[in-house]
């Protein structure tokens, strides 16, 4: 559980709290979420915290709290769905990753994804380790380092040139991957969505309202979501596989 989360959490509530009042309601209703969790009392700590996300303080470390009631009380598909959250707000936070695996771990479904190739992998690995805002001061600190390496390999003395244009050459491919990572990462925000099974056991039809089972797949298993038709998805696991899935039987992870 998250203790240590009053700064951040006054920080996000300064940004969208109304007014000052709110922001100590906020930490008012994480302390006593925490003392709650840690008298195993996970159904109080859990409301305890969904208030403070009805106030609209979305934070992740509530989120990871919320997760970790959730996973306590055996509702692993919430689990998942609240530490996702969590990540999204926060991809570098080495506790909410950790948690995240080992709440997989306890699903029934073990999807292998795609296999992908080794440059595919390196964009994967920026683009989950990096928030956005962090991805951009590395993006602009990148094309400053290149653009002045490569100025020095143009115009300094002859005897700096190898050097520069190394570095200019190491710099480049990194800004490229990074490039990569960070136009994946805002066209992926913005327009695909994620989603999480929160029922025992999902079946995957060949149509909206559709008579035939394409597979099946139970709580916890992650989707992407590609289009909505009424109250149905057409999504796809990791591996590839699609169906149509039913909206009522999954928690979309993006935050709204």
């Amino acid at each position: 559980m998250r203790y240590a989360a009053y700064c951040a959490l006054v920080l996000a509530a300064l940004a969208t709290a109304p007014c000052m009042a709110a922001t100590d309601l906020g930490l008012e209703y994480f302390s006593r979420g925490n003392s709650f969790y840690e008298k195993t009392l996970y159904d109080s700590a859990f409301a305890c915290y969904d208030k403070i996300l009805s106030m609209g303080l979305h934070n992740a470390s509530v989120y990871y709290n919320i997760g970790n009631a959730l996973y306590r009380k055996k509702e692993i598909g919430r689990a998942i769905l609240n530490f996702e959250r969590a990540s999204l707000l926060d991809p570098s936070d080495r506790d909410i990753a950790a948690n995240l695996r080992f709440a997989y771990m306890a699903t029934v479904d073990k999807i292998p994804p795609r296999e992908i190739g080794f440059f595919a992998a390196a964009i994967l690995k920026l683009h989950t380790m990096f928030s956005i805002r962090t991805q951009t001061l590395l993006f602009l600190a990148l094309l400053y380092l290149t653009t002045l390496f490569f100025l020095v390999f143009r115009y300094a003395h002859p005897r700096f040139r190898n050097m520069s244009l190394t570095l200019c050459i190491v710099c480049g491919a990194l800004f490229a991957m990074l490039s990569a990572s960070f136009f994946t990462k805002i066209y992926r925000e913005n327009t695909v969505k994620d989603a999480i099974v929160l029922v025992d056991k999902l079946n995957a039809r060949n149509a909206p309202d559709g008579d035939q089972v394409l597979f099946s797949v139970h709580e916890g298993a992650k989707f992407t979501l590609v289009r909505k038709v009424g109250g149905w998805y057409y999504a796809a696991l990791d591996n590839g596989v699609a169906g149509w899935i039913p909206e009522d039987e999954i928690g979309v992870v993006e935050i709204e």
